[in-house]
């Protein structure tokens, strides 16, 4: 039958719709804060919300920015996340919040699919 779904708090829902919002994973525990998200995110926008999931496997964070073209540049970028070519970006979906993801961080419902990129090409 499978596990429910968790669905992203109601707050977080629009930077999704709209494409605004980013789903950051693999993110090393020296690098899982605000400052460093905030400091490496930065240069493609302004920054409305950072969300962290430190206890989870593997280890996330959502970053939303103002406008979707900045979210887009971010994603876009060829640069190694917070100079990681391990944390890889995928846009942001409602059920990626689920603080328990699918056994490996692929299937199921915390699954992103192919929508992802990895910090280098």
């Amino acid at each position: 039958r499978g596990r429910p779904r968790v669905s992203a708090p109601a707050h977080a829902i629009s930077g999704i719709r709209e494409q605004r919002t980013l789903h950051v994973k693999n993110v090393p525990e020296e690098s899982l804060n605000l400052a460093s998200i905030n400091e490496f995110f930065q240069k493609f926008g302004a920054i409305t919300n950072i969300t962290l999931f430190p206890t989870t496997r593997p280890e996330r964070a959502f970053v939303e920015f103002a406008e979707p073209a900045q979210a887009k540049a971010a994603f876009d970028s060829v640069d190694a996340v917070l100079g990681n070519r391990h944390v890889r970006v995928f846009w942001a979906r409602e059920y990626d919040y689920d603080p328990n993801p699918a056994p490996g961080g692929q299937g199921g419902p915390g699954a992103v699919g192919m929508a992802g990129r990895g910090g280098m090409r």
